[in-house]
């Protein structure tokens, strides 16, 4: 899977914020499907320049990230405040995701 810059950017601040919030890491985990530590693994192999596999496990997280973060704050301005990008942005780009899954699942 390749990335763009703008979408490595966005990943990775969803990553921080999630991976900086006061809840326990079962809750976290609940959230994203890994701990504080696998999240900030999979942070530097998101920003790593190589194009990478990503495990199932790993992609799921990312997917989870994606749509999870928007639903935590009360409105755009503060998703975009916070994270520096549009609440559209993280869900467009969760979609993405799958749709290019099911582009190698047929």
């Amino acid at each position: 899977m390749r990335l763009t810059v703008p979408q490595i950017e966005l990943i990775d601040s969803l990553l921080i914020f999630m991976d900086h919030r006061p809840q326990s890491d079962l809750v976290l985990r609940v959230w994203t499907g890994c701990s504080g530590e696998q999240l900030s693994s999979l942070r530097q192999k998101v920003r790593s320049s190589e194009p990478g596999g990503f495990s199932i496990a790993e992609l799921h997280t990312l997917l989870a990230t994606l749509v999870v973060v928007p639903t935590l704050f009360r409105s755009e301005e503060d998703f975009y405040i916070k994270i520096g990008f549009f609440m559209e942005n993280s869900l467009e780009v969760a979609d993405g995701l799958v749709k290019a899954m099911e582009a190698l699942d047929n």
